[in-house]
């Protein structure tokens, strides 16, 4: 199954960023047996904290945790893993607008690229040369939530990339296109 690790409780040690650029302490990995598709997900955690506090002159060291001191574990949802056909998986805030890494990657010509957008806009869909010269371009109607692209063009061998533009920002990943 999949498995949620947890580094060390100091935050300066062996940190890693998850999609959306957020720092954690935590990573998943593994394999399931659940159908290919997007679970919601919800993340209970225990926040530690330590310091000291000084007590008529004297520094006095403290540690302390949520569970500890409120009797219960924090609570995040709004995130989504996505379970693929491949041996990867993402996982992202269902809030934000996200672009997810094309699969398969590399590819020969056919592709599927998926992103995720809190509200129905135009997307405009764009792939670009090494060189940033536009290959490929169109405009997507976008539904709330996670969107599919089929990409089904002959492209040159090469190293592309491809982007997500919605009305606030650009979001892009890497492609490869095989022999």
């Amino acid at each position: 199954g999949l498995v949620l690790h947890c580094d060390e409780l100091d935050v300066n040690v062996n940190n890693c960023v998850l999609p959306g650029n957020y720092l954690t302490c935590a990573y998943v990995d593994g394999t399931t047996n659940d159908p290919i598709g997007v679970y919601p997900i919800e993340l209970v955690i225990n926040v530690y904290t330590h310091g000291s506090i000084t007590i008529f002159g004297v520094n006095v060291p403290v540690q302390t945790d949520l569970y500890s001191a409120l009797g219960n574990y924090e609570s995040i949802t709004g995130y989504n893993i996505v379970i693929s056909n491949t041996s990867s998986y993402e996982m992202f805030n269902s809030n934000e607008f996200t672009l997810l890494q094309n699969v398969p990657n590399p590819t020969k010509h056919n592709t599927t690229i998926q992103f995720n957008t809190p509200k129905s806009n135009m997307i405009k869909f764009q792939i670009t040369d090494m060189f940033g010269k536009v290959v490929y371009s169109e405009n997507v109607k976008s539904d709330i939530g996670l969107n599919t692209i089929e990409f089904n063009d002959k492209l040159s061998t090469g190293v592309y990339t491809y982007s997500v533009q919605n009305e606030e920002r650009i979001i892009s990943k890497r492609m490869i296109i095989s022999e």
